[in-house]
């Protein structure tokens, strides 16, 4: 696509999620323009035996969406075919994976971070500093006025971003409860 030429695929200014089909199109249209491909075994299940995505995805397991009589049905009545089904999968395992990232990575811990520190659990946070890692100590070192350009971690190191961005995450919680604040 030229640049002057209006790009219908963005992502809203909202932050909000686009529908599926608005990610699934796209991807579809680059595979279709770079390769010439067939469907072959239309009668047969697609084999899978991988991974899943989680039952509150609202969809139906990838297995379950592999089977021929489903993909018969979603090529006639909804006018995706089977490779719309891969990229879908693909997508969802994705968003399984993005999901999964958030509960137990960095993010998690930012928001962690940002509740307790927002309940007014300071001091425990703080008393606990000395015997946790580098993002708490990030986290820590905002609230006690270190400036970001103090972390003590070597360049490069996950020990310096992990410290970084709970030094970000602090200071993005604490501007977010001085707007609070000051608008009530």
């Amino acid at each position: 696509m030229s640049d002057d030429v209006p790009n219908p695929y963005r992502w809203p200014e909202d932050g909000s999620p686009v529908a599926l089909d608005d990610l699934l199109l796209p991807i579809t249209e680059a595979i279709t323009f770079a390769y010439v491909m067939e469907r072959r075994y239309r009668d047969q299940d697609i084999p899978w035996d991988s991974f899943e995505i989680s039952e509150n995805a609202h969809w139906p397991s990838i297995k379950e969406s592999f089977r021929a009589a489903n993909l018969e049905y979603a090529e006639e009545d909804q006018g995706r075919d089977a490779l719309d089904h891969i990229i879908i999968a693909a997508i969802m395992l994705g968003i399984e994976q993005g999901q999964r990232i958030a509960h137990t990575g960095l993010e998690y811990r930012a928001m962690k971070i940002m509740a307790d520190t927002n309940s007014g659990m300071l001091r425990e946070i703080s008393a606990k500093a000395k015997e946790q890692g580098p993002f708490e100590k990030g986290a820590m070192a905002y609230r006690m006025g270190t400036p970001i350009t103090a972390n003590p971690y070597p360049a490069g190191s996950h020990d310096r971003a992990d410290w970084a961005l709970a030094w970000e995450c602090a200071r993005s919680s604490e501007a977010a409860r001085k707007n609070e604040v000051s608008t009530s």
